[in-house]
């Protein structure tokens, strides 16, 4: 576990070059994006040998692979979306989700005839240098492989500390449906970029490729796609280290849990539920979640999810037409076009609290606008139930104090401007960390699963009181990233922004959007004033090739650097 932080640590908190937005360049628009330009550093290899091995198996990921030879496919050990075939000079990288391939070939090498590849793949050239990341979930991953210095822009509700100081630089990425403006694109995104993450697959934009961590079922499924992402920057075998610590760390809690579970007399019933209000105008339900990820955490943890089966059976229960592993205890689907469900408000509740009766620990996924606002009384409103003493021994759950969200991870939202809102880890981090969701799972089955003294990170408990633990950008404020800190005073008092010195101005001229590198950050009673950083494709540092161009030297990934070591012939 305490190289697992180790590992981690490192890749939170190394030298962070961020991003500046990119902005429309001087004159008339373009008909076609400008070629991006890749950083001058020594990512690529000086050699195009057909005989070098740049991808040796050492250093591929793990998997089960089909064969023996150099050129096969692997198939990872947990994740079930994507696959890799290693070549010579290029891996052909299937998602499987989406159905897409993608032709990652070494900076440095000629590219694979097309021929030579399936129809229809994108080619990407390794490692990536700029990337702008359109949804929270794909920057945690980037952050455990070290290479957050290489994101351009960032969603606006990335909660990371570091993805929070692009944001307050309005180094933003696109919202999704801007990825549709051509003009935009060939301006202000294309000429700056490399690489566009997201999860939604668009052929037309060969810099984009689909991350589908959130959608493989598993709880370690998710987390294995760190491997997919290394791929697009010659971090295999630095992913396989990561995810084998978060995958060796979780099968040993979970048979901790599962031991203290046999030995405890009574059995513990776990329910993911939720609120949902005007689900397409006018209808509304009461949700029980069997997500297979979900139902994953609750076993391994020494809990027994609530059972589907019964549930379904219910009278006037309905299955989500959005979800097979959704229940809906819902009303008024007529208004809707849809069929079944309660006639009345009254008659769901009723059959949701004789559900509710049957459940010892309680996960409440409602959506809140404002999670720091959302307290046991919201709770107690939302599902329509009362406390007092009738209640708590009529609901098991209320007579336990275990009634939970997932959203005790937040952003600073004084930080976010132009009313982005809060961003919840728990769709960001939550994914590439099983090991610590797991932990906070069994904490909720019983606090005797944990060390006196556990700190929750997602799952906090609202009949306890607790609260979200708000991170802030000037967490990445820290020797190792290299931010300072201009100026700071008391947030509320009259005050300009600080004079620059000669050095500090001429960083601050303004970046291709026009802004300036210095920014302002209200955090609680302080508001500082920090640099921003240079964009990540003006200076991104090398992340070493794996063959040197005479083909005699192994040449490998490392947090420290490059690290150069004899290679048979």
């Amino acid at each position: 576990m305490h190289r697992l932080f180790t590992l981690l640590s490192a890749a939170c908190c190394a030298g962070v070059a961020l991003a500046q937005t990119a902005g429309a360049p001087a004159g008339p628009v373009a008909a076609t994006p400008t070629l991006y330009q890749r950083p001058n550093n020594s990512d690529c290899v000086t050699t195009t040998s057909s005989v070098t091995n740049f991808f040796p198996l050492q250093f591929q990921i793990a998997g089960s692979s089909t064969g023996t030879t150099q050129q096969t496919q692997v198939n990872v050990t947990v994740a079930q979306d994507f696959t890799v075939q290693y070549m010579d000079s290029y891996k052909i990288v299937t998602n499987l989700y989406v159905n897409e391939t993608y032709v990652l070939y070494q900076c440095g090498t000629t590219p694979p005839a097309a021929d030579m590849v399936p129809a229809g793949s994108k080619f990407f050239q390794i490692p990536l240098t700029s990337v702008t990341v359109v949804e929270t979930i794909p920057y945690a991953y980037l952050q455990a492989l070290n290479v957050t210095d290489r994101v351009y822009s960032v969603s606006s509700d990335t909660v990371a500390p570091c993805g929070q100081l692009q944001v307050a630089c309005t180094q933003i990425a696109p919202m999704a449906e801007m990825l549709n403006d051509t003009d935009y694109l060939d301006t202000e995104l294309l000429p700056f970029v490399d690489g566009i993450i997201t999860s939604t697959p668009n052929a037309s934009i060969s810099p984009l490729f689909a991350f589908s961590a959130s959608t493989d079922p598993g709880s370690l499924n998710r987390a294995e796609w760190l491997k997919f992402m290394g791929l697009f920057f010659n971090m295999d075998d630095f992913a396989n280290t990561v995810f084998g610590e978060i995958n060796s760390t979780y099968y040993m809690n979970s048979a901790m849990y599962k031991s203290a579970a046999a030995m405890r007399s009574n059995t513990t019933t776990v329910a993911w539920v939720d609120r949902i209000d005007n689900i397409t105008d006018y209808a509304n339900a009461f949700e029980v979640s069997f997500a297979q990820y979900k139902v994953q955490y609750t076993s391994d943890a020494g809990g027994n999810m609530t059972n589907k089966s019964a549930v379904a059976a219910m009278t006037n229960v309905v299955a989500s037409p959005y979800s097979v592993n959704t229940q809906w205890f819902a009303w008024d689907l007529v208004d809707v076009g849809l069929t079944g469900g309660f006639a009345t408000e009254a008659d769901a509740v009723t059959a949701f609290h004789a559900f509710l009766r049957t459940v010892d620990v309680l996960i409440d996924e409602t959506y809140a606008e404002d999670p720091t606002q959302y307290d046991f009384t919201t709770f107690l409103q939302t599902f329509n139930l009362t406390s007092n003493a009738t209640s708590n021994a009529t609901y098991p759950f209320l007579k336990n104090a275990a009634v939970f969200r997932e959203d005790g991870l937040l952003t600073n939202s004084s930080a976010l401007y132009n009313g982005y809102g809060l961003g919840d880890d728990w769709f960001e981090g939550a994914l590439l960390r099983p090991d610590l969701v797991l932990s906070d799972v069994a904490r909720a089955i019983s606090s005797s699963n944990v060390p006196q003294g556990y700190n929750f990170t997602w799952i906090r408990n609202l009949a306890t009181g607790e609260l979200p633990t708000i991170q802030s950008p000037l967490g990445c404020v820290t020797p190792a990233t290299g931010i300072s800190v201009v100026a700071s005073v008391p947030t509320g008092a009259p005050a300009s922004a600080p004079a620059l010195s000669a050095t500090s101005a001429a960083a601050s001229a303004p970046g291709p959007s026009g802004s300036d590198a210095l920014t302002m950050i209200i955090d609680g009673n302080t508001t500082a004033y920090v640099m921003c950083p240079v964009a990540a494709a003006e200076d991104a540092p090398t992340i070493c090739p794996f063959v040197s161009s005479c083909g005699a030297t192994l040449m490998t990934n490392n947090t420290n650097g490059c690290q150069y070591t004899p290679c048979t012939a």
